[in-house]
């Protein structure tokens, strides 16, 4: 992760004295049908939590709380995503690697971001605040196989949206290196680079722009 902003004042992660370098656990479903597999349904959940301590070299205005110079301040922020996508391979090739055809593909979705936040501070006290704002997704992969275990995919979505007193724009990219030891199992390996970015003018008076991106690797079990 690399910044957010809460409201009046605008603050980094490593700011805070959190360690953005932390890895990300996170889960994938993923379900094909359809006489050629062309269909598709997936779901996705990760959930991080950051958190620190510092000592305040400029004061920090949160909600209704001033944090003053010199003040020993808490923090902690939690992620939550989940995200619901039907996908559509418009176009196939011929199947290069077990199971798997070169492809490319459309999404459509729905994803779910969750944001706490939290700071304290024995002198002044707690302030919480709590953001969930469900997005609509639209994106384009495609994937590209040689010989019969390996293949490479990539894959981006995102949206923006102004809503009421909502204004938010989020995006995601992924490139992925695939090894197919058998039809049910695999390993993956690639990178991923996420992004929101969100204004709330209601009474939360909400502001956040993060990043949260680097290499990633996973196990695959297929059935």
């Amino acid at each position: 992760a690399e910044s957010a902003s809460i409201p009046a004042t605008k603050l980094s992660f490593s700011g805070l004295g959190m360690d953005t370098s932390e890895n990300i656990p996170g889960f994938d479903l993923y379900a094909r049908f359809g006489a050629t597999d062309r269909h598709s349904f997936s779901f996705r959940y990760w959930e991080q939590d950051y958190k620190g301590s510092t000592t305040l070299t400029q004061s920090v205005t949160f909600k209704t709380f001033t944090f003053p110079v010199s003040a020993v301040l808490r923090s902690e922020v939690d992620f939550r995503d989940m995200d619901f996508r039907y996908g559509y391979e418009f176009w196939q090739g011929e199947a290069t690697t077990i199971r798997r055809r070169n492809a490319a593909w459309a999404l459509f979705g729905v994803k779910v971001l969750d944001l706490d936040s939290e700071l304290s501070s024995p002198a002044v006290g707690t302030s919480k605040e709590g953001v969930t704002a469900p997005m609509p997704v639209l994106g384009l992969g495609g994937r590209w196989g040689q010989g019969e275990h390996f293949s490479l995919e990539a894959q981006a979505a995102g949206l923006a949206i102004d809503v009421s007193d909502i204004r938010a724009s989020f995006y995601e990219a992924s490139v992925l290196a695939r090894w197919d030891f058998t039809s049910n199992v695999g390993l993956a390996a690639g990178w991923r680079r996420w992004h929101l970015g969100a204004k709330i003018d209601s009474s939360t008076k909400v502001d956040v722009d993060a990043t949260i991106q680097g290499p990633w690797v996973g196990l695959e079990g297929r059935f």
